[in-house]
């Protein structure tokens, strides 16, 4: 922009005199001595900055979204594996955030997935971690930054020695902290254990709504 003011008028702003407009002009304050072409500059890199904010802030807020998704994915993708390999079940359950993590009660309604989660070998289907007898796969911890993952009554996924996941299938949906559709995520979990990311867009999912 800089150049193009150059070329029209002859006369070539100052990048620091620039800088010092956009400072001035974002705090609100008082501008003087500074000439109208190095105004016209600031205030085409004001608008140019103002445009591409939204976009930009919505590209990482989706990036944001997009890896909490994954990572639940990855964890489903673990215990599914589990249980085909070694022959006996093994489940997702929302963590009690204690150390060492374990599960919390079903049908308690203190803890949601977005506090985190525990995936461990189920031995006896029983859809809690039974310490001695059941081994921890993986444990994650809260999503944070006002992330919410829920699923209608059902505090555990599981998946059984043939990767069915059976009664405990259903649709997680992610919320980011704007609550919008626009960002809103689903994870889809069918019978047969396969797993699919859908959004508001995609035909048929059923996702629903975000918490207040």
């Amino acid at each position: 922009l800089i150049r193009a003011f150059d070329r029209l008028s002859g006369y070539n702003p100052h990048p620091i005199r620039i800088y010092r407009i956009l400072t001035i002009m974002f705090r609100g304050e008082k501008q003087q001595g500074f000439t109208l072409i190095e105004m016209m500059v600031a205030l085409a890199i004001a608008m140019i900055v103002i445009a591409l904010s939204t976009p930009i802030s919505n590209f990482f807020r989706q990036n944001r979204v997009t890896t909490q998704v994954h990572e639940f994915v990855t964890s489903l993708s673990l215990a599914r594996g589990a249980a085909i390999a070694h022959g006996n079940p093994a489940s997702l359950c929302i963590s009690d955030g204690e150390t060492p993590p374990g599960c919390v009660a079903l049908a308690d309604p203190s803890k949601t997935w977005e506090d985190g989660w525990l995936v461990f070998s189920d031995v006896n289907g029983n859809c809690n971690f039974d310490d001695g007898t059941d081994e921890i796969l993986t444990h994650h911890s809260s999503l944070g930054d006002g992330f919410s993952l829920r699923i209608n009554n059902n505090e555990c996924i599981q998946y059984d020695a043939n990767g069915i996941a059976g009664n405990t299938s259903g649709t997680l949906t992610m919320c980011d902290s704007s609550k919008k559709d626009t960002f809103k995520r689903g994870i889809e979990i069918s019978r047969t254990g396969r797993v699919r990311i859908v959004d508001t867009n995609t035909p048929d999912a059923v996702l629903t709504a975000c918490p207040k």
